[in-house]
């Protein structure tokens, strides 16, 4: 069955088993909500996707900030070991929250924390900003994009406003290096909007193909949608015209055994084995039955009557021509031979002469 309605869907609705089990399944038992139903609403299915993305970056970001711990421990910059346990601890508590349901929650920790292991790393910078340094501000794009594909799409806006704000705040508030000081005053609007349009770019770029690929999938769910109903139209119809042979088959049935009763060709019983009347075929047998018995007695009934009225033609032939009773002869009722035979004996036995008793032997 579920073989011809694979075949029965379009082929770009067709997906196929998992032919072999996902390594990372273990991560997502303990960080992601279980996958709904193949059938399930299109809301719940968009939910389990967006969890099944944050669950894979909290991965890599795990991995990320264990890796780095050796660096915070022995490097030159010794916030960073805080950082990252404070990272760990953030990535942690949004692996709860994407494992009971609250994608919302744990998207907005993630991206909150690679904001603030961006800012943080540009916060550090030893002897303040330089042009050299500048291009860090360019990677606030990483959690843009991870915002616009973990969150609501309106976000992304959000936090690029904030990546903005921060933009220009640290550029001119920060300390700056002798190079960066002398190149503010000439091509400060430069270095400042570049970044800015870089961010506002790839978050207006970022919405848009988040809300394009959820329209195309909102597209391919009502194609789908359409499909299964399709095919259900599909199934029923051919299972009422199944249903219709079944009743026009029935029908005919009763139809023939009902007029094999009344021309009087015998009783044939109407099978209920697979018949969608079975509930009044008893019935009708039992009509039919009822018929064919009472067929029967009218028949012996009439029979009876014509073997009667010659039994009465015989009598009166009898009683004014003085002889024997001449029966009918011929099939007929089986009591009525019986009292031929015995009217018969008793016409035998009145001619047959009377035998005198024997005499009585005096004693001498």
């Amino acid at each position: 069955m579920n073989d011809m309605n694979r075949q029965e869907l379009p082929s770009y609705l067709q997906t196929e088993a998992p032919s072999r089990r996902n390594p990372l399944q273990w991560w997502f038992r303990i960080s992601c909500i279980p996958e709904p139903a193949p059938t399930a609403p299109l809301i719940q299915r968009e939910k389990f996707r967006r969890a099944r993305l944050a669950s894979i970056i909290l991965l890599l970001l795990q991995v990320y900030a264990i890796t780095s711990l050796p660096a915070g421990f022995f490097g030159t910059n010794k916030m960073l070991a805080f950082f990252l346990f404070g990272a760990i601890a953030a990535n942690t508590i949004a692996m709860i929250c994407n494992r009971h349901g609250y994608i919302t929650a744990a998207g907005l920790l993630i991206v909150g924390n690679v904001m603030f292991t961006t800012t943080s790393n540009i916060l550090t910078t030893p002897g303040g900003l330089s042009l050299s340094t500048l291009p860090l501000f360019d990677l606030q794009v990483i959690y843009l994009v991870l915002c616009a594909s973990i969150l609501p799409a309106y976000y992304v806006f959000i936090f690029a406003g904030l990546s903005s704000a921060f933009t220009i705040l640290g550029i001119l508030f920060l300390p700056h290096q002798p190079d960066l000081a002398a190149a503010l005053p000439i091509a400060g609007v430069g270095l400042i909007s570049l970044p800015i349009a870089i961010q506002l770019v790839v978050a207006f770029l970022a919405f848009l193909w988040v809300r394009s690929a959820t329209q195309a999938i909102a597209r391919a769910d009502r194609a789908e949608q359409i499909a299964l109903l399709e095919r259900d139209i599909a199934e029923s119809r051919q299972q009422i015209a199944e249903q219709k042979e079944r009743l026009e088959a029935a029908i005919q049935e009763i139809s023939q055994a009902l007029l094999h009763a009344n021309t009087g060709r015998g009783f044939t019983k109407i099978s209920t084995q697979s018949n969608p009347l079975w509930n009044i075929i008893g019935p009708i047998n039992n009509m039919i039955a009822r018929m064919e018995r009472s067929r029967q007695l009218e028949y012996e009934y009439q029979q009876l009557i014509t073997e009667l009225e010659g039994l009465l033609k015989a009598l009166r032939q009898a009683r004014t021509h003085h002889h024997l009773i001449q029966f009918p002869v011929g099939k007929g009722n089986t009591r009525l031979h019986v009292l031929y035979k015995e009217i018969a004996q008793l016409q035998r036995d009145m001619l047959q002469p009377k035998q005198a008793p024997f005499p009585l032997i005096p004693d001498n």
